[in-house]
């Protein structure tokens, strides 16, 4: 349904600014001089933009063509562009600027490409007096909308196709006008497009400006192809791979080659092996992302036997990390493993619960696990043991009303309540005059005076 989209949206956007605000915070640091800072910084930058490439690809429901091309600006070349701005911005006061050879056509070239269509036009418009081809290009630029500008004004898949259909055809009328040795020709070549054909023969724009793989494919479905499904990227970029055999790849690449043909089994596979690039808590967010976007099966079988769910295996795999941590990331665990569905992770949370309630190094934390036990509805099973043992431990170091308070916490728990083991417990502190001298200093009430047929007493000595 269209509110189930929207939360799922709303939760991979929120996980993704999680990642930037820890990404952007690193980088008020120290990340350009202690290593390790810069380590996790990059390791951050490589997440979110994996991150964002399989939210717009597999959980975003608007065409990909326009957030494609910019996700690739904001995680490729959010430098460059700004560079290419401020040279280009440099070069309109040098006279010969307009010269074919000037390099300030390649920096407009690549402005045009990342569709910056206003900062391209706020360069032009500073030669449009002196050269009248340009002018026609600036006016050119004033009726068109950026891609991203058709994006955020959410048109629809037929809307977009008839605007692009139109920029293409005003495209090519004035490149038909154009002296074709004119700097401005390249320019117009990437709004009029490319045909199927000049694509297959490796003649389209992408393959003339992209300098990698990634620009191949993303300005090509951009500027060639942008009608292209999701589904079809994959074709897409085995068409690229096999104009670009030459390129080396790496690991990353590899994640980005499996994100883009939306091969999940093989993208899960590749982040399970990096998990110095893609650490677990990454992974498990991104799995969970993915399984309520359907991407995820529900069941997994091999050779007729059942298997652990993905969704859950990596839930497991978290909380089994998280349970190495700290108090608090112990406690975490737990609403990864109770998020899970299957027999495996309902075992791992019982065995979790047993160990996190053993850990426990003071009142207030076994308090928060006994409390944490009723929650999970596991009280009536983990607690009264470990409540005993709670209690041998206090009994042990001298504490006896903290050794009575626990084994009667432990009947409490028990189902249903009995109250042997106290009286077991009691009988056996009345073997030991120490600790019958300390049994009736915690039961003894501070007013002797009290009448026995109250109950509960109005005063008493305060257990833990």
């Amino acid at each position: 349904s269209g509110l189930a989209e929207d939360l799922l949206q709303h939760y991979s956007c929120s996980i993704a600014e999680e990642l930037r605000q820890a990404r952007d915070e690193l980088r008020r640091g120290k990340w350009d001089i202690d290593p390790s800072v810069r380590e996790d910084h990059d390791m951050l930058c490589v997440c979110l933009a994996v991150w964002e490439l399989v939210h717009e690809l597999a959980v975003s429901t608007a065409p990909s063509a326009a957030r494609l091309l910019h996700w690739y600006n904001r995680h490729y070349l959010e430098e460059e562009i700004a560079e290419w701005w401020q040279k280009a911005s440099q070069s309109t006061s040098d006279g010969e600027a307009l010269e074919p050879d000037s390099p300030f056509w390649e920096y407009l070239i690549r402005l045009t490409l990342a569709d910056c269509r206003h900062e391209v036009l706020s360069l032009l418009q500073h030669a449009a007096k002196a050269d009248p081809q340009v002018a026609r290009v600036c006016e050119f630029l004033r009726r068109i909308p950026s891609l991203m500008e058709m994006e955020q004004a959410q048109a629809s898949k037929v809307e977009l196709h008839e605007a692009m259909g139109e920029i293409q055809d005003r495209a090519r009328r004035l490149l038909a006008e154009e002296p074709s040795q004119h700097p401005v020709h390249k320019l117009l070549e990437i709004y009029a497009g490319s045909t199927l054909s000049a694509f297959e023969a490796n003649e389209d724009i992408a393959a003339d400006l992209g300098r990698t793989w990634v620009e191949d494919v993303v300005y090509a479905h951009a500027w060639v192809l942008p009608e292209l499904r999701r589904t079809e990227l994959g074709d897409l970029l085995r068409a690229v791979a096999q104009r670009r055999t030459s390129e080396t790849i790496d690991d990353i690449d590899r994640v980005l080659f499996a994100a883009i043909s939306l091969d999940i089994p093989a993208l899960l596979r590749l982040l399970d092996s990096i998990p110095d690039r893609f650490p677990a808590f990454f992974v498990t967010h991104l799995v969970d992302v993915l399984y309520f976007a359907g991407r995820v099966p529900l069941v997994v079988e091999s050779e007729g036997r059942r298997m652990v769910p993905p969704r859950d295996w990596h839930l497991m795999q978290y909380a089994q990390q998280l349970s190495h941590g700290s108090w608090a990331q112990r406690r975490l665990a737990f609403d990864y493993l109770r998020a899970g569905g299957s027999e495996e992770a309902a075992r791992q949370l019982m065995l979790t619960a047993d160990e996190y309630c053993a850990a426990a190094s003071s009142e207030h934390e076994m308090d928060e696990a006994m409390a944490l036990l009723l929650d999970l509805d596991l009280a009536a099973e983990l607690g009264p043991a470990q409540c005993r043992k709670r209690s041998t431990a206090l009994r042990a170091a001298g504490d006896i009303a903290g050794c009575l308070h626990w084994a009667c916490q432990a009947e409490q728990m028990a189902a249903p309540a009995r109250g042997h083991h106290v009286s077991e417990l009691l009988e056996s502190l009345a073997e030991n005059d120490d600790e019958l001298e300390a049994v009736l200093a915690a039961l003894t009430p501070s007013d002797l005076g009290e009448p026995l047929t109250v109950y509960p007493p109005a005063s008493g000595a305060p257990l833990p």
